[in-house]
């Protein structure tokens, strides 16, 4: 990028003084500070005053606003209270509703003397009804202890069954182990003879095999020591060869590596060939482009051309002379447009002050017009004072008749709606007394679905359930056995709770089907792969019949043969007094069943033999699986088979009141069903099956809950009801008598309130009087601040002319220096051009310098070139060579190649048959030790054979010993089971008979106690209907008060009040309107004013902004001359030290100082003089810095500077036009020119200020 800065001036100083009018300059701004500051401050005390006038209209606003608000609520108040009135004076002076009023009373008195008989009838039969309960009670408790008595005996006779029924187990317990001992007895001493059996034959046979052994250890020694021998020759023979081996790998490898060196050293030849040609071609480019260098150095156009360049250098030189002759013109020309300027700047500065006095003139008529206003605005404040406090007593007033209307609307809103409440609560009565028999059918729904059992969920399958359901609810059965039979009945096996109980146990049985078989291949031949059984909604019925039917005191446990459900193969298992069922039809029966077919299948079988197979199927249930076998008789495994067997699907049923007993009954059956027709019979799986009767069981279980739950709530609510509707016709009452009080208290109230408006009325008319001479001293003020806020604009406007003014002044000042520096600058241009003539010619010079220097470099290229042939032609010829040798040596190595891989393959061959040998040694050696430990161990086992024979022999002796005592003691446990037997069927049949009896008594209390639940359940009922009796005597009662209250309303007294309100709301109303009106006007008046004082408040507020703009730029003017005074102050300390250099620049936007350097003085070649005297100035020598900062700066011609006379602030010194130029602004040119010659003392008088 061009810099387009062009060199201004480079002056030279020295200790010279002068006085600088710069402090005169630095108050010029501190006074136009102060005059800014001045301005703002009022400013903004007319801001203020205009916003308190604002602010003061705006509030009269609001209170006139309020006014409004007040009247129009007054007004709507004064409608609403006629309207009420008129609406009661109708109300109470209609004929009709007089009639009727008294009809109600007449119909109220009808209906309480009604109640009364009603509630005497409610109490008589409560009290029969009482006596009724009392009897029952006493039933009850005899029933009860009878029962207790007969419970106490059962408990008793239970004690003692359970003791002998222990004790038969106990006994039972020692017979069996008794018998286990004897077992395990014949077994320990069949196991003696049989180990005394088994110890001879393995004497016998430890006494063969140690013979044997020793052979094969003697055969073994033998092949040892041949093989040792044929390990040493071939030893001998592989060392041998491996000899001519190793001398061939090692004459191979000494070629190898003298191959290596070659190679290696061919390596170095071919990097220095490579190296050599680089050097080469390098040589040959260097040699090529000296040629070039010197052909375009020694060319004729070129030196023409630097001739050009000098000549037009010399034209250069004759410009520049005449561009100083025209600098010196402008200079003159500049000075005569400055003093112009000048003499217009004193006749504007005579217009200012004829401004200001007239400014002064008007602010003193203000002032006066002030002191009127204050005195009008203190007599408004005096109206004012009086008229607030007439205002405070009617507020006053107003409030309590506020305060009274509102107490009477809030007595006369209760009175309305505690009756609203009346009546809601009567409805809400109605409504709930009705519901409740709907609730109540709902839960009876609910007890009667739950009632109906598995009926209602055979239903809930449609046409799959119908034949089960059918049946459960009228079974083909006797007459005797349908007194058994209860569908739904607590403890039946049609309930749902006992179903639920089936139904899990089916799935625990599938289990027992499908995961605990494996021992069924010996019981059947076969595996059989089972799957579960499935559920049929005819089996289960079936199985609920049979179940209720299948045990009675009589029979016991039996079959009814019920079967009218069931079609093909079906099968039936019973329990009775199981809580899980397949502990007897399948975990007894099954070690029965698989201890008969194993001693079936293996007759000679022991004990030991049995219990062993019984721990191998039974795994950790071994030992009871077998004590199970031997306590369940031979042919009991009927119910095992059944579970296990083939059918397809089952039903099972759970009861515990099967037959005449309270006795737990297990009944499940079995079918293979020929029915192929989907829509009479339907096999479900039992998971499904559970998850179908879950649904339905959890559905009608919550229905009654729910049922439950809405009769609660519906029963609350309505006793809530009745109790709230008591409470609120109380209230009522209450409520009445409030109003009638604060009625009164309303309407005195109002009296007190109209007496305080009209003082009010007298006293607000004194101060709209001295308001309006307040406004009229106000407008009078508003005037004369007009004219004076006109005349400061005037002064404003004379002083803003007269700073223009001294801003040409300023201009013309800075633009004489500019022509000054311009002359210098035509200067220093000349002697630029001057120094590149020289420098033009000084270059032609060097150029036929540089052709003979070419010339040289050229001859030096050309013998380099050929040193670097003859170096690339040795490092061929060493490349060559190694080629060669390299080549020989590969020859001769693979000759070796050949040998030694002949001397290898013979080696290997050797290495072999050396392995074999040495193999067959190792395994002659294991064959011998392993013959050796062989004899050791077979010498062992005779010697523990002998040992375990003699023990065998000892061993039989104890083992006879031990089964003669085992038999004796298995006869005494035998003789104590039989009687402990006996004794416990004796404690049986004490313990039945007392059972039947408890039963018994246990019923009749059930039968009284259900008498007594009866009887108070009626008892409630009656008392209820007692209590609703009361009630609605009490209602009765109440409503004929209140009619006859409302008939009073009727009186000519009553009338005659009611029409004399009316009246008085009329008057009232037409007052309100009327005040309406006045309030009105006044926030008409109001609205206006703010209006009008708004706008006078935007307009001092845009003087108060342009105030505060005025200020901030004189601040900001001020700072700024001061800060470049600071800076200007470090230059001054370097002029007080010594000899200083400044260089000013002209750039395109700007003037700017860009360079302060102390140097070595010299004397000055001209001296200047003025007016007070002449002498010899010392200058410097002056530094021209060139646009590029890092360029060596190039010596000038010195400069003379001029030493002004001290009292001189405008003669022709460069000190007047520093001043100048600082205070136009325009740069820091005019700095640059009064740093030079300012003095220190003048720079620290202005940071003064």
């Amino acid at each position: 990028m061009t810099n387009n800065n062009k060199r201004i001036a480079a002056i030279a100083a020295t200790g010279i003084t002068i006085v600088s009018p710069i402090a005169q300059t630095t108050t010029v701004f501190a006074d136009e500070v102060d005059d800014a500051q001045t301005e703002l401050k009022k400013a903004e005390e007319q801001a203020k005053a205009a916003e308190e006038a604002k602010n003061n209209a705006a509030e009269e606003v609001k209170k006139a606003e309020d006014a409004v608000k007040e009247a129009e609520n007054k007004v709507s108040e004064a409608e609403t209270g006629k309207t009420d009135a008129e609406t009661t004076l109708k109300e109470f002076t209609s004929e009709t509703n007089k009639a009727n009023a008294e009809q109600d009373v007449n119909k109220a008195t009808s209906k309480a003397e009604e109640t009364k008989d009603t509630l005497d009838s409610a109490k008589t039969e409560v009290d029969e009804q009482q006596k009724v309960v009392d009897s029952k009670t006493d039933s009850r408790n005899e029933a009860k202890a009878d029962n207790d008595a007969k419970q106490d005996t059962l408990d008793k006779a239970t004690d003692a069954y359970d003791k002998t029924k222990a004790d038969e187990a106990k006994k039972e317990q020692s017979k069996t182990d008794a018998e286990n001992a004897k077992t395990e007895a014949e077994s320990s001493k069949v196991e003696a003879d049989t180990t005394l059996d088994n110890a001879a034959t393995e004497k016998n046979d430890a006494t063969e095999d140690a013979n044997d052994k020793q052979e094969k250890f003697d055969e073994a020694k033998t092949e040892k020591d041949n093989a040792q021998t044929d390990f040493d020759d071939k030893k001998a023979d592989n060392d041998s060869k491996k000899e001519s081996y190793d001398s061939a790998k090692k004459d191979y490898d000494d070629t190898a590596n003298e191959k290596d060196k070659v190679d290696a050293d061919l390596a170095e030849a071919t990097t220095d060939k490579e190296n050599a040609t680089t050097e080469h071609d390098k040589a040959q480019k260097d040699k090529d482009h000296a040629q070039d260098v010197y052909d375009a150095i020694n060319d004729d156009e070129k030196k023409a051309e630097i001739v050009k360049d000098v000549e037009n250098a010399q034209k250069d030189v004759t410009d520049a002379t005449t561009d100083k002759e025209n600098a010196d013109k402008e200079l003159a020309d500049a000075n005569t447009t400055l003093e112009e300027s000048k003499a217009d700047a004193n006749k504007k500065a005579e217009d200012l002050e004829d401004a200001k006095t007239n400014a002064d003139k008007m602010k003193e008529t203000l002032s006066k017009l002030e002191e009127v206003l204050d005195g009008k605005k203190t007599e408004l404040s005096e109206a004012e004072s009086v008229r607030n406090e007439a205002q405070g007593n009617v507020s006053t007033e107003q409030g309590k008749v506020d305060t009274a209307k509102a107490e009477e609307k809030d007595a006369s809103n209760a009175v309305t709606n505690t009756e609203t409440i009346i009546s809601e609560k009567k409805n809400l009565i109605d409504t709930l007394t009705g519901g409740m028999e709907a609730v109540k059918n709902r839960v009876q729904a609910a007890m009667d679905k739950i009632a109906q059992g598995s009926a209602g969920f055979f239903d809930s399958l449609g046409e799959a359930g119908k034949k089960a359901a059918q049946a459960v609810r009228k079974p083909n059965i006797n007459e005797d056995q349908k007194t058994y039979h209860n569908l739904g009945e607590k403890g039946d096996a049609t309930t749902l709770e006992n179903m639920k109980k089936a139904i899990d146990m089916i799935i625990i049985g599938n289990k027992y089907r499908t995961e605990d078989l494996d021992y069924r291949k010996d019981t059947y031949g076969e595996n059989r792969n089972l799957n579960d059984l499935k559920i049929s909604n005819e089996a289960m019925a079936q199985a609920q019949i049979n179940a209720n039917l299948s045990y009675t005191k009589k029979e016991g446990l039996h079959h009814t043969m019920y079967n009218d459900l069931l079609n093909g193969m079906r099968g039936e298992n019973l329990a009775a007094g199981y809580t899980n069922p397949y502990t007897g039809w399948v975990t007894e029966e099954k070690a029965s069943a698989a201890g008969r077919v194993w001693t079936k299948i293996n007759p000679n079988i022991t004990e030991e033999e049995l219990k062993n197979k019984f721990n191998e199927i039974f795994d950790e249930d071994g030992e009871k699986a077998y004590k199970y076998y031997k306590a369940v008789p031979n042919d009991v495994t009927g119910h095992y088979n059944n579970q296990i067997g083939k059918y397809t699907a089952t039903g099972l049923a759970y009861t515990s009141n099967s037959g005449d007993t309270k006795i737990s009954v297990w009944a499940q059956e079995y079918e293979v069903n020929t029915n192929t027709d989907p829509s009479t019979h339907v096999e479900y799986d039992a998971v499904e099956y559970k998850k179908l009767f879950d649904t339905y069981y959890d559905c009608v279980y919550a229905e009654l809950k729910a049922a439950n739950e809405a009769y609660e709530k519906a029963q609350a609510d309505l006793e809530q009801a009745k109790i709230d509707l008591t409470n609120a016709e109380k209230a009522l009452e209450e409520a009445k008598e409030n109003l009638e009080s604060k009625t009164g208290n309303r309407d005195e109230a109002e009296a007190k309130l109209e007496a305080a408006k009209l003082v009010l009325n007298e006293k607000q008319d004194a101060v709209d009087n001295k308001q309006a001479e307040v406004n009229t001293a106000k407008a009078d003020v508003e005037t004369a601040e007009q004219n004076v806020s006109d005349a400061d604009a005037l002064v404003t406007e004379k002083s803003d002319i007269l700073d223009k003014a001294q801003n040409v002044i300023k201009a013309n000042e800075a633009n004489v220096l500019v022509k000054e520096t311009a002359l210098e600058t035509a200067k220093n241009v000349l002697s630029d051009k001057q120094n590149i003539l020289a420098d033009k010619q000084k270059t032609l010079e060097e150029t036929n310098a540089d052709i003979a220097t070419a010339l040289k470099n050229l001859a030096n290229a050309k013998d380099n070139l050929e040193k670097r042939k003859n170096i690339l032609k040795d490092a061929t010829t060493r490349f060559d060579d190694l080629t060669t040798q390299s080549g020989t040596l590969a020859g001769a190595l693979s000759t070796k190649k050949t040998a030694l891989d002949a001397a290898e393959a013979i080696f290997k061959e050797a290495s072999d048959i050396f392995a074999k040998a040495k193999k067959r040694l190792e395994t002659a050696n294991n064959g011998f030790n392993t013959a050796s430990s062989e004899l050791e161990t077979a010498q062992a086992r005779l010697a523990d054979a002998t040992q375990a024979y003699d023990k065998a022999v000892e061993n039989k002796a104890k083992a006879d010993a031990h089964l003669e005592e085992c038999t004796k003691n298995l006869e005494s446990a035998s003789t104590a089971y039989t009687e402990a037997v006996k004794a416990n069927a004796d404690a049986k049949a004490t313990y039945e008979d007392a059972k039947v009896k408890a039963e018994v008594t246990a019923s009749t209390l059930a039968d009284v106690q259900a008498a007594l639940d009866h009887a108070t359940g009626d008892l409630t009922t009656l008392t209820a209907a007692r209590d609703k009796a009361q009630a609605d005597y009490d209602s009765a009662i109440k409503k004929l008060a209140k009619a006859q209250v409302y008939l009073d309303k009727f009186s000519d007294d009553n009338v005659a009040n009611y029409k004399k309100t009316f009246e008085d709301a009329t008057l009232a109303l037409s007052d309100a309107k009327t005040a309406k009106e006045k309030a009105d006007d006044v926030y008409s008046i109001a609205v206006d004013r703010k209006a009008e004082t708004e706008n006078t408040y935007n307009a001092r507020l845009a003087d108060l902004t342009s105030a505060k703009k005025k200020l901030s730029d004189a601040i900001r003017k001020k700072q700024a001359r001061l800060d470049e005074a600071k800076r200007q102050q470090e230059i001054v300390d370097a002029l007080a030290k010594g000899n200083t250099t400044i260089v000013v620049e002209q750039t395109e936007n700007d003037t700017i100082v860009t360079q302060v350097k102390v140097d070595n003085k010299k004397k000055a070649e001209e001296t200047v003089k003025d007016s007070a005297s002449t002498k010899d100035s010392d200058v410097q020598q002056v530094t021209l810095t060139p646009d590029k900062k890092d360029e060596t700066p190039k010596a000038e011609e010195p400069v003379a500077t001029p030493e002004v006379e001290e009292t001189s602030e405008k003669k022709g010194g460069i000190s007047g036009i520093g001043i100048a130029a600082s205070v136009a602004g325009v740069g820091a040119v005019g700095y640059g020119a009064w740093v030079l010659l300012a003095k220190k003392k003048a720079i620290e008088e202005a940071m003064k200020h």
